[in-house]
């Protein structure tokens, strides 16, 4: 570390306001500011942050389950342009995530995955919902056996209570109103514009994690976990900064 101990205080605050890194920097140097501090040294500090937030999302995902009334879907959050271009080079793949959300409550997570196929969702479905929970989902072929009248349920033989409606006719079910998948997908929406404000480019789990982080826990529970992973790290101790 080579930068004063407030100089790192406010780079903290700033990402801690949830201020993406070009802003933080602009911050830094307004005249009331004053920070003499580079571009890069910022975005040092912020994929520090990052990699924090990261690793507390991944113990969140080893840890948890979620219950209760849970609506499950899946989304592209990018789609690859065709290009013959050689010199052209796409940072993030076109992959799926697969997002999970409690109803009534802030409690998701969202995991990227390479395939759709039923293999896959169905053990993401098993590690990450209790059994006997509420499932809502759309009538997707991994979840339902559309090839039989009336379409009946996969994962009720999990000992889920599954209920799905078909997005090609309707978004809320016409018989009861609470089977519906809208919650998730407003999840979606914030996830997409959040991956903009941040301009992601490197990897779907960095801007996973820090919306979760910044979502899920208050202030100070953030700074807790930032501290503490900090201290982890061995650069946290007031020797690895210089005196102001």
């Amino acid at each position: 570390m080579s930068i004063p101990f407030t100089t790192f205080e406010k780079i903290l605050f700033l990402y801690l306001e949830n201020q993406p890194p070009s802003q933080a920097f602009d911050i830094l140097h307004y005249d009331f500011v004053n920070e003499k501090v580079s571009n890069n040294t910022v975005l040092k500090y912020y994929s520090i942050f990052n990699q924090i937030c990261i690793s507390f999302y991944e113990e969140e995902l080893n840890t948890k389950m979620l219950e209760g009334i849970i609506e499950l879907d899946e989304t592209h959050l990018f789609s690859e342009k065709k290009t013959h271009a050689i010199s052209r080079s796409y940072a993030l793949s076109s992959i799926w995530l697969v997002g999970m959300r409690k109803r009534g409550s802030k409690e998701f997570f969202i995991i990227p995955v390479e395939k759709r196929d039923e293999t896959t969702l169905i053990s993401i479905i098993l590690r990450h919902i209790k059994r006997k929970s509420t499932i809502y989902t759309d009538s997707y072929s991994c979840y339902v056996n559309n090839n039989c009248y009336p379409k009946k349920s996969k994962l009720t033989e999990y000992k889920y209570i599954h209920s799905f409606v078909n997005h090609k006719y309707r978004f809320v079910s016409l018989v009861f109103e609470e089977v519906h998948t809208n919650t998730i997908e407003s999840l979606w929406k914030n996830i997409k514009s959040d991956m903009g404000k941040w301009n992601i480019k490197s990897t779907y789990l960095a801007a996973i994690s820090r919306y979760y982080f910044m979502h899920m826990l208050s202030k100070e529970e953030q700074q807790n976990v930032l501290i503490r992973g900090l201290y982890s790290k061995g650069i946290f101790g007031l020797e690895n900064f210089k005196d102001s």
